[in-house]
Parts: C-alpha cells; sequence; structure tokens
C-alpha cells in the first residue's frame, strides 16, 4: 500500500503588501495554511471490466480495512486489501483473479469495503 501523500493549501493574505504597508510582497510563500477538506471516494472502474479493475476508497480516519471481492451467492472471492490504512484517498487493483489465482469467469461480482466508520459496496460486471 502507497503511502498517502501530504498537501497543503494556502489562503491568500488579502491585504496587498509592498507598496504602502512595507515588507515583502505578496505571493505563493504569503498566506495561513488551510486544510485540505475530506473527498468521500468510493469507486470500482472500468465497468464492465475484462482483465483488471481499479478500486478507489477514501478513509477519514486510520483504522483497519477490509476490501473483498464476492460473486453475486456472497461468496468471498479474494480479499484485496486487509490491514491498517492511513488516512486519505487509495488505489488498488484486482487482476480479476481468485484467491487461488485463477481467472473468474464472467459475471457480476461485489466488492464491499468494511472499515470502522464506514461500511460501502459496489457491483463490478466481469466480461471475459
Amino acid at each position: 500500500m502507497l503511502p498517502a501523500l501530504g498537501l497543503t493549501l494556502f489562503q491568500r493574505d488579502p491585504k496587498p503588501r509592498g507598496m504602502n504597508g512595507g515588507g515583502q510582497g505578496g505571493g505563493p510563500q504569503a498566506g495561513v495554511p488551510v486544510s485540505k477538506p475530506y473527498r468521500e471516494v468510493f469507486a470500482v472502474y472500468p465497468n464492465p471490466v475484462k482483465d483488471q479493475a481499479q478500486i478507489e476508497y477514501s478513509l477519514k480516519a486510520l483504522g483497519e480495512v477490509d476490501l473483498v471481492v464476492y460473486d453475486v451467492m456472497g461468496r468471498l472471492v479474494r480479499s484485496v486489501v486487509e490491514g491498517v490504512v492511513q488516512v486519505g484517498v487509495h488505489r488498488v487493483s484486482w487482476d480479476g483473479k481468485d484467491r487461488d489465482g485463477r481467472k473468474v469467469s464472467s459475471g457480476i461480482y461485489l466488492v464491499k469495503l468494511s472499515s470502522p466508520d464506514q461500511s460501502k459496496m459496489a457491483r463490478l460486471i466481469v466480461v471475459r
């Protein structure tokens, strides 16, 4: 799992400097740090998929995550992510294979994300 990249946004200082106020002119270094707003994400694409699906999800807090693929009968096909994951947006790939390494057949599959603060599910169609 790749670590989340940190990002700091700056709000521009509304008071112009340099002409009458003395000091340095405004610019990218001027301003007050602003928190990046949380962006909720849970997407599976492309859909339908032939070989490999991308699964993008976000977490509000550090925590234990289970990201699993089930068939329409509710049987576990494969566990994609299991463990503690950092805050932020994450993207993982599912190669269209079951836990024994065999390609799954064409059909409808369910991708389920479970974490302490959320539970989400998306439908994925596999076309071979």
